[in-house]
């Protein structure tokens, strides 16, 4: 090449050595080289091609379905589940036409994900030839690489890496800035890592790789997915014991939580054995803790109904045993029954969870919100109960147990057994009063109560006493200032209540400013809340006779094809019928067409979805 005087072109793909020997000196053509990395590509200019984003990935996916598809993308493959698809295998684009080219066979991408469960399907799907790269690396480049396969491949920070000094479970090279660097160093230069200003990053298919290497080394696997769990938790603010969720712009468990769920993407592909360990499920609680706060719904009971598996599974001797084995190795020395005991604790505080969250996923999640609620307040009855038989229990002890109960009688307002509701929160009451007569020292535990006595007060036809006592608890929960979005879950509720108590003004006011605050601090329109203030906007409007403003909120829930969404038009023509309130009946006002058509099939409850 060097010597002839033809026009030629070169083409390298893929490279992963040094190729300074296959360049020309000199010649008359042109050279084209692709490689991962950079050092790899010793050329000029260069071209950085960066990962596919969710959204292009699934674009990508989507264009492939419809070509093999006839040009026309079946329904049951939706845009969401494409751009999650995406991001399980990193954005690559060879891996993404092979999984087009199998769509069709599962008929829907809700399969493809189930498939993603299964480490088998991800051994299918990868693209083999990685194996010599990892080949002769130092054992501690090794052995971070294989915690870095547990975490989340675009957010791994330095200050992450640097707290696992106090770790003793292995030794990932990250004590100082200094032996991070050279620990991370290899495995650059191999181009199994990128290394940007602050923070690594690895692609997913390349971690995908690790994790099916490390399942040929089942010791060495659960070692580096407990580093992971414990190192992730460093970064994570203390779970507050009674559950009272902390809001802000920035919080500890909020910037893990692309880790957290990686890890359970991860933990859920692994065959078994499978190393269990406390530090994990009580991830997976905080994680669930902060879907509640954000009212990610689904993303929610996903992530609780797997740590309810976990903490379950460790109360057995074995994995009690396993898991206090773990915990020596990373510096916490427990015996079994302190595992069990702590996972029996995590159990109520989970299931608490899971109360709440069912109780926003339709008429089924509200039949099986009580059971969990009941679940909650047996387990914390029995740690109380047991306490009490060998010490005296402490104030937060008790409160524990309270909050169990007080959960508990929300969950009997589904029923509509408000009797019985009212009465367990008057025995609340009565100890809250013991502990502090003064309301704003208890402002929490206060604003539940007059949160469920403003709905007895209501069944009973009280309806300025309920309105009173529900804008105390607004100002109680408003002085508490832990959890902005119970907050303006109180505001949603005394809406509601103006609504049904016939003041229609008063009613639409609050809502409109209540949907400004949510839709401001909401990622996204589509958002359970944001939706559940649209459905109360569009009915109130139309109840006047504003049909155009409330045909325009209409359409914006009809945008979003989540089944919660015809649930709650159903719930809006509910609302719209309210049982002819003081103010007027409205029951003859007639409806869009459009929603009567989401409707007519019946068959919904019949409880209203501004409980919590």
């Amino acid at each position: 090449m060097a010597t002839t005087e033809l026009r030629w072109l070169l083409i390298l793909d893929d490279v992963n050595c040094d190729i300074s020997s296959f360049i020309p000196a000199d010649g008359h053509g042109s050279i084209v080289v692709t490689a991962r990395n950079i050092t790899f590509a010793n050329v000029t200019p260069m071209i950085e091609v960066c990962p596919l984003n969710n959204e292009e990935g699934g674009q990508i996916l989507s264009r492939h379905l419809q070509h093999i598809c006839s040009g026309i993308l079946p329904p049951l493959f939706k845009t969401t589940e494409l751009e999650i698809i995406s991001k399980k295998i990193g954005g690559n684009p060879n891996i993404l036409r092979k999984i087009a080219f199998e769509g069709p066979a599962y008929q829907s991408s809700a399969r493809i994900l189930k498939r993603f469960d299964r480490r088998d399907y991800i051994e299918s799907i990868l693209e083999d030839g990685t194996a010599a790269v990892f080949d002769g690396l130092p054992v501690v480049s090794w052995n971070i690489l294989s915690v870095l396969a547990y975490l989340d491949e675009d957010y791994i920070c330095e200050e992450l890496l640097l707290l696992s000094g106090s770790i003793n479970c292995m030794d990932i090279g990250c004590a100082t800035t200094f032996s991070l660097e050279d620990t991370v160093l290899p495995l650059f230069q191999r181009g199994i890592v990128g290394i940007n200003p602050g923070r690594l990053t690895i692609q997913r298919d390349m971690q995908l790789n690790v994790l099916r290497r490390l399942d040929r080394f089942m010791t060495h696997r659960n070692d580096a997915f407990n580093f992971a769990c414990v190192l992730v938790s460093e970064i994570t603010s203390s779970s507050n014991k009674l559950q009272k969720l902390v809001s802000g712009e920035y919080n500890g468990i909020r910037a893990a939580m692309p880790h957290i769920l990686r890890l359970l993407d991860n933990f859920r592909q692994t065959p078994p054995p499978r190393g269990l360990n406390l530090a994990f499920a009580q991830l997976l609680h905080d994680a669930g803790q902060e879907c509640w706060a954000r009212m990610l719904v689904e993303e929610g009971l996903a992530i609780l109904e797997a740590a309810l598996v976990v903490v379950q599974t460790l109360q057995t001797e074995g994995e009690a045993e396993q898991a206090m084995k773990t915990m020596f190795t990373v510096g916490i020395q427990e015996q079994s029954p302190i595992v069990r005991h702590k996972a029996r604790i995590l159990e109520g505080d989970i299931s608490a969870l899971l109360g709440v969250m069912k109780s926003q996923s339709g008429f089924e999640g509200r039949q099986q919100s009580t059971t969990y609620r009941g679940m909650a307040l047996d387990i914390r009855y029995e740690l109380f109960n047991k306490l009490e038989s060998t010490s005296i229990p402490t104030r937060e002890d008790e409160m524990r147990l309270r909050n169990g109960w007080s959960d508990y009688s929300i969950g009997l307002l589904y029923q509509e057994e408000f009797e019985e509701a009212d009465s367990i929160m008057e025995e609340c009451r009565e100890c809250y009063e013991q502990w502090e007569s003064v309301e704003t020292l208890l402002p929490y535990e206060y604003a539940k109560y007059y949160f469920v006595k403003s709905f007895t007060l209501m069944a009973a036809g009280q309806s300025v006493q309920a309105l009173q006592a529900s804008q105390h608890a607004i100002e109680l929960i408003k002085e508490e200032s832990h959890d902005t979005w119970l907050f303006s879950h109180y505001k949603f509720v005394q809406a509601t209540m103006h609504h049904h108590a016939g003041r229609t003004a008063e009613a639409l006011a609050m809502h409109e400013a209540v949907l400004a605050e949510r839709a401001e601090g909401c990622f996204q329109l589509n958002e359970v809340r944001c939706l559940e203030s649209m459905y109360m906007v569009g009915a109130l409007r139309h109840v006047p006779g504003d049909h155009d403003g409330a045909r325009s909120i209409c359409e914006l829930i009809l945008q979003d094809d989540r089944e919660e969404s015809y649930f709650g038009l159903w719930e809006l023509l509910r609302k719209l019928k309210p049982g002819a309130p003081p103010g007027g009946d409205h029951s003859a006002v007639p409806l869009p067409i459009d929603i009567r058509e989401y409707v007519v099939t019946g068959g919904l409850c019949t409880t209203g979805t501004y409980l919590p």
